[in-house]
């Protein structure tokens, strides 16, 4: 049989590469006190991940809470937890392929970055001055267009059949109408439409889809 730990002065190492254990389902350890960097596939927790340093893993899936004061990355792969909380420093998710899945709340300190993010729960802003924010520009859901003539055309692939489209005139013109959206076609562009020929207002807009 080969050798299942070799520890020499500078390292506890495994004899063979992913083969053995530490602790099982059943003869568990208690605590482990790293001040360095954990880096692993996959963190598997009944309880809370709490970080004060940096976790750099795979994928996160947690019964309890993740929270954390410094940095959480996850380059590839699914956060599942009760609750997300961001304290201070940079707490970041960066999904490039991937889901935060919360069935409590998302409270953010700082910024949390994801790809998607489904809550059964809700997403808040615990402090004054919070807010929510989106990126404007091609293909967008949200947006200004100025009308000409009383209409404007929005060009963006998100707006959909279903789509909740919600209009707010910024700034006021000489002579003003009621604003409605008009024709869509889903995938492609929507129109804005005033109830004066004569509106020239720049007109914001924003795009919510129906759960």
């Amino acid at each position: 049989m080969g050798k299942i730990f070799i520890i020499n002065d500078t390292n506890v190492t495994g004899g063979v590469d992913a083969t053995h254990d530490l602790g099982t389902s059943t003869l568990t350890w208690r605590h482990c006190y790293l001040s360095g960097t954990i880096t692993v596939g996959t963190v598997s927790a009944t309880g809370a991940i709490i970080g004060s340093g940096t976790l750099t893993i795979g994928t996160v899936s947690a019964t309890g809470n993740i929270v954390g004061s410094a940095t959480l990355t996850i380059s590839t792969g699914t956060i599942v937890a009760a609750k997300i909380t961001a304290t201070t420093g940079s707490f970041t998710a960066l999904l490039t392929a991937g889901t935060a899945s919360v069935s409590g709340a998302i409270i953010g300190g700082t910024t949390i970055t994801v790809g998607t993010v489904s809550a059964t729960g809700n997403i808040v802003g615990d402090s004054t001055g919070s807010g929510f924010y989106l990126k404007e520009g091609t293909n967008a859901s949200m947006g200004t267009v100025t009308l000409v003539s009383g209409t404007a055309n929005v060009v963006t692939t998100k707006v959909t059949a279903n789509s909740r489209i919600f209009l707010t005139a910024e700034g006021t013109g000489a002579i003003v109408g009621a604003l409605g959206v008009g024709t869509r076609s889903a995938g492609t562009s929507f129109s804005i439409q005033s109830s004066s020929a004569l509106d020239d207002r720049n007109i914001g807009w924003i795009i919510f889809e129906p759960a």
